[in-house]
């Protein structure tokens, strides 16, 4: 099974490279994850929502409910720090961010990658 691994070496140095990537364990091993990870910050809009038994282990689903849109389902596991998206279980509380939360966080992402790419 994968675990998150809170990574103390870089999460209290603000200037370290390292500090926006998880620790990933599975077993004896762990590794950074690859993957930029960003926040999703949390609004009043946003909606919380108890996993029932038919959507156990299926954000798929709960992004359609919520998005009319499946593909969406890795905003639901970054803004509940869901490393495995199939383990999910029944009675789970999820935070579902808002859209507009969703679509300012990807215009500050893609403004700050903007921002490191100049010269």
């Amino acid at each position: 099974m994968i675990t998150y691994i809170k990574n103390q070496n870089y999460e209290d140095q603000d200037q370290s490279r390292y500090k926006i990537y998880r620790q990933i364990g599975q077993g004896k091993d762990s590794y950074l994850e690859t993957f930029n990870q960003r926040e999703i910050p949390e609004t009043d809009e946003d909606i919380y929502y108890i996993v029932p038994q038919s959507d156990e282990n299926r954000l798929d689903l709960v992004a359609y409910r919520y998005y009319n849109d499946a593909s969406l389902w890795w905003v639901i596991a970054i803004a509940n720090k869901i490393i495995d998206p199939f383990v999910v279980s029944v009675g789970q509380v999820l935070r579902i961010p808002s859209v507009t939360s969703i679509y300012s966080s990807t215009n500050e992402i893609l403004q700050r990658r903007g921002a490191d790419n100049e010269y």
